[in-house]
């Protein structure tokens, strides 16, 4: 059996932050999620509509800038 050092229940905006940052770790993690592919919110978007975020709140940029994935 695979020992891991973290395992994330659900990719939400914690832990796809906490994914990109430990990506350049030699950590050894596991994130499950329930659905096939990525959605914000679903069923709550109208037709057409535009996810307006500050970057601020993606939870790596503050932490590390210079990391390719913010």
């Amino acid at each position: 059996m695979e020992m891991l050092d973290v395992i994330g229940i659900g990719i939400g905006p914690f832990n796809l932050s906490l994914a990109a940052l430990i990506e350049p770790t030699p950590l050894r993690a596991l994130f499950l999620e329930k659905r096939d592919a990525l959605v914000w919110h679903p069923g709550l978007a109208l037709p057409n509509s535009r996810l307006q975020v500050s970057p601020l709140k993606d939870c790596v940029t503050l932490v590390d800038p210079t990391r390719v994935c913010t």
